[in-house]
């Protein structure tokens, strides 16, 4: 359903390639900073990648689609 896009390692270049991967294959595009808890990763922090909010916004949609309850704040 999904493909993480956006990740601290990965280049601009990456980023378009699984972005346009995604529309091609209609994924709805993640990501993420790999942040599991202490001991933290120094190189990237919860938080530390910049996904877009259109991101978040198409998992919600999808969730609701699929009756899923979902917190808003």
């Amino acid at each position: 359903m999904g493909i993480e896009a956006y990740y601290n390692s990965y280049t601009t270049n990456d980023v378009a390639e699984l972005i346009a991967l995604a529309d091609k294959h209609q994924l709805i595009v993640t990501g993420g900073s790999d942040f599991h808890g202490l001991p933290a990763n120094p190189e990237t922090t919860i938080g530390g990648v910049d996904v877009p909010l259109k991101a978040a916004d198409r998992l919600i949609a999808l969730a609701e689609q699929r009756g899923l309850g979902v917190a808003r704040h």
